[in-house]
């Protein structure tokens, strides 16, 4: 196949190339640029990280058009959710023949994209880079001369690849805690979770590698206190968790631990609601969210007689 970055239009030979039965390629849109709109399947015109694009976001775009291939070619928005060449129109795509092309697309955009290598790698570890690893992926959508318009919208719109934990903390009134100090001063950590991980840009799959670690939230999940509840949101690669997450939070001189069983899948939000009590905690609730609900289970976990996990930490 001819391997092209992007296809520029050529207004004179487009012309040249039209009868008086066929309209000239130019008559679609800007001399036949593409113009690019984009969902979320579920939320309409956003995002994972923070519900909306934000002005500049930008999406990587590759497809076929009979013997062409346009390769992560770069779209930005001003944060409507409609995209334009991030370069300039001239750098966009261009219809030039009146074959249907179908694309897919994904988030964040990287430069380092190619045909020959469609993995993007990141660490989640520290949660406040979440936007550069909050992967997105779209296919589907088609455009052609007669219709410029590439939507990735309804079946084609973009999805949640990588999946979310979320995890509230809330000390119990009756058990003679301070709930501001145990949420100010308590050290929670998971066990068993891969912070490593790849995106594929060609096909929207998001795989965790390397080894599982014990993991700080303290520092590298900012957290949100409610009244007398914390919580940690974490964008995380999908992945199967043998005999499931551990949760702790040492506090008081004591360590409290339960262990979580979510699946991890692509596109799901996991979210416990932890109650910590002096004889251990107890996690009350567990949904998935579409980021879909799913029923809740009830979970108790006592205290540890031993100190904490001495495990490598990332």
């Amino acid at each position: 196949m001819k391997l092209k970055y992007l296809l520029y239009a050529v207004p004179a030979l487009m012309l040249a190339a039209c009868s008086n039965e066929e309209p000239a390629i130019g008559d679609a849109g800007a001399d036949g640029a593409a113009v690019v709109t984009a969902d979320i399947a579920g939320v309409m015109k956003s995002r994972a990280h923070d519900n909306v694009w934000d002005a500049g976001d930008r999406i990587g775009i590759s497809g076929t058009s009979g013997t062409v291939d346009y390769i992560n070619v770069p779209y930005s928005t001003t944060g409507d959710g409609v995209f334009s060449a991030a370069n300039g129109i001239e750098n966009g795509i261009f219809f030039q023949n009146k074959e249907t092309a179908t694309f897919s697309a994904y988030y964040p955009y990287k430069a380092a994209v190619t045909a020959d290598k469609t993995e993007i790698t990141a660490v989640t570890a520290d949660q406040s880079k979440s936007k550069e690893f909050d992967f997105l992926f779209a296919s589907g959508a088609t455009g052609s001369v007669a219709n410029p318009a590439i939507k990735f919208t309804g079946d084609a719109a973009f999805s949640h690849r990588m999946t979310q934990l979320v995890i509230k903390v809330t000390p119990d009134n009756n058990s003679g805690f301070d709930a501001s100090a145990a949420l100010t001063d308590g050290v929670s950590t998971l066990s068993g979770l891969k912070s490593e991980g790849e995106f594929n840009t060609a096909t929207g799959e998001a795989t965790a590698t390397g080894e599982a670690a014990d993991w700080t939230l303290n520092g590298n999940v900012t957290p949100v206190t409610e009244e007398s509840t914390i919580t940690f949101a974490m964008i995380l690669f999908p992945q199967t968790v043998n005999g499931g997450i551990t949760y702790r939070i040492e506090y008081g001189g004591a360590v409290y631990s339960c262990t979580l069983t979510p699946a991890l899948a692509p596109g799901k939000r996991y979210t416990y609601n932890v109650t910590l009590k002096k004889t251990g905690l107890t996690v009350a609730s567990s949904t998935i969210t579409d980021w879909e609900d799913e029923p809740a289970q009830d979970i108790d976990a006592g205290m540890e007689p031993a100190a904490p996990s001495t495990a490598p930490r990332f």
